[in-house]
């Protein structure tokens, strides 16, 4: 969850959460302050962004597992929405594993422009000559490690499963 750390004294709680430090009454519970925050403190993968939280145990799976990882836990699949989320999600990566599963798929119109839910992308960030739109096969998703997105046909690949909250 990024860095902090938490002091207390008698009466208050010190939270510094990176360049911020936050001071509570000691009674105040922090999982009330911070929204997500009793969520995310649960994975081993956690960046805040604005308002919203990455969250990942860094195991790699397919992209129907990461779908359904996701949906059981009341997430959906990790879809940034501008530059700066897209930078918080590469920081998952490590060791030889160097992509992960994207909200965003073909089948719902064919060319990689809307999620899952048929929402439109609002941020994308495509690699050279993506998305490649196949004739009738299914496409998923990847972030790459170098931020940029690109379509892979093997859906059954082992990629990070990130979700957000």
């Amino acid at each position: 969850f990024g860095k902090r750390r938490c002091e207390f004294s008698h009466v208050l709680a010190f939270v510094k959460y990176e360049k911020f430090t936050f001071v509570f009454p000691f009674n105040v519970r922090l999982t009330a302050l911070i929204p997500g925050f009793s969520s995310a403190i649960n994975y081993d993968f956690t960046r805040r962004v604005d308002k919203k939280y990455f969250v990942s145990h860094k195991r790699p799976g397919s992209f129907d597992d990461a779908v359904q990882f996701c949906t059981k836990r009341g997430l959906v699949l990790a879809l940034p929405k501008n530059r700066e989320e897209n930078i918080a999600l590469t920081q998952v990566f490590e060791g030889a594993l160097k992509n992960a599963w994207l909200n965003v798929d073909n089948r719902k119109e064919g060319k990689f422009q809307v999620d899952l839910k048929g929402h439109p992308l609002t941020f994308s960030k495509w690699g050279d000559g993506e998305p490649k739109v196949p004739d009738g096969d299914r496409g998923c998703t990847m972030l790459t490690e170098s931020g940029a997105w690109q379509v892979t046909y093997d859906c059954s690949f082992n990629a990070y499963i990130v979700c957000e909250i």
